[in-house]
């Protein structure tokens, strides 16, 4: 490895960091198994690039679950810990976002619902959740660019808007934290179900 041009061992250090490569001194360079040991830098090429089609669904199925559960703590803690300017600022975004829905765009409402979202992340004033939130939506908006059709929303979205913001402004978490839930549930339902349709009617 010491003897391999620059660009190479580039790369290496790059597999290295996502935990598909391990190299040791005397020892070279080993392949891991990357269902064990990747991280979730992994989930969007796998999802784009992966071979076993049943796989790749499965793994969408748990990141909409592993989002829904963050979307509720991120909406909890924003209702506990929002400051004033927070609150005015998902104000704003939740109304520019209302605004995009007669066009129809799922691309530009897929990036005004994760602009809604990232400041509602900021409000939460958590490190935690920032840190997991960027993981979680830097791959959602990779996949979604990719495939503006998987982007999903219901009829009562400017509602959920509208009412989730109240709840923020008021300090109401546990209200905040189940608008979200019923919403994301019904939305992720119906995309499962259509991502399920890809698949061999024995797979399903």
């Amino acid at each position: 490895v010491e003897m391999a041009p620059s660009g190479v061992l580039e790369r290496i250090r790059k597999l290295e960091q996502h935990r598909l490569l391990t190299v040791r001194h005397g020892a070279g360079v080993t392949v891991t198994d990357f269902r064990r040991s990747g991280t979730l830098d992994l989930i969007a090429p796998f999802l784009l690039h992966g071979t076993d089609l049943r796989e790749r669904v499965r793994m969408l199925e748990d990141m909409l679950f592993a989002r829904a559960q963050v979307l509720e703590m991120a909406f909890a803690c924003a209702a506990r810990r929002a400051h004033l300017d927070d609150v005015a600022r998902i104000k704003v975004l939740a109304e520019r976002y209302v605004s995009l829905i007669e066009a129809r765009d799922h691309a530009a409402l897929a990036h005004a619902e994760l602009t809604w979202i990232d400041a509602v992340v900021e409000a939460s004033h958590s490190l935690a959740v920032r840190w997991t939130a960027n993981s979680l939506f830097d791959v959602y908006d990779r996949v979604v660019e990719r495939f503006p059709g998987m982007w999903i929303y219901q009829d009562d979205l400017p509602y959920l808007l509208d009412q989730v913001t109240r709840a923020v402004e008021r300090g109401d978490d546990e209200g905040a934290a189940g608008l979200v839930r019923g919403y994301y549930r019904r939305t992720d339902s119906t995309l499962i179900d259509r991502l399920r349709q890809l698949l061999p009617a024995t797979e399903r």
